[in-house]
């Protein structure tokens, strides 16, 4: 079974692919300006450099914080998209221990319920200028 899993708890977003429970392959983004543009390229060369298809995909599992807002918003919307799009299940958890929880919880209790992020604190809203 293919998992992809993404984890943006550090200054780096790791990008991976899971078999059968053994991390088969990972790259990074060490440029948190260039999240947004570069995840699903970094995704899709993954992919391709592994000779997979996404559509082989199993799940996916997402690290959901506390980290920072932009980079959980940007993780977390591509995971959702997704896993909505191949109509597989998706798994998040936050602390140490937060992939094989995931994994876990992926296997047991199969969810495609969009994951929430979890910022680590309440939202900060000013407000607007008149």
């Amino acid at each position: 079974m293919y998992f992809l899993y993404l984890d943006n708890q550090e200054d780096v977003t790791e990008i991976g692919l899971i078999l059968n429970d053994i991390k088969l392959d990972s790259c990074s983004i060490t440029d948190r300006t260039k999240l947004a543009e570069c995840l699903l390229v970094e995704i899709t060369q993954l992919f391709q450099k592994n000779k997979i298809q996404i559509k082989d995909l199993d799940g996916i599992v997402c690290f959901l914080g506390p980290s920072s807002f932009t980079g959980l918003r940007i993780t977390l919307s591509t995971a959702n998209a997704l896993a909505y799009s191949l109509n597989i299940p998706i798994s998040g958890a936050g602390g140490k221990n937060w992939l094989s929880s995931s994994l876990r919880k992926l296997k047991k209790n199969p969810s495609h319920e969009p994951l929430l992020p979890n910022y680590g604190a309440d939202p900060n809203i000013t407000t607007p200028k008149k």
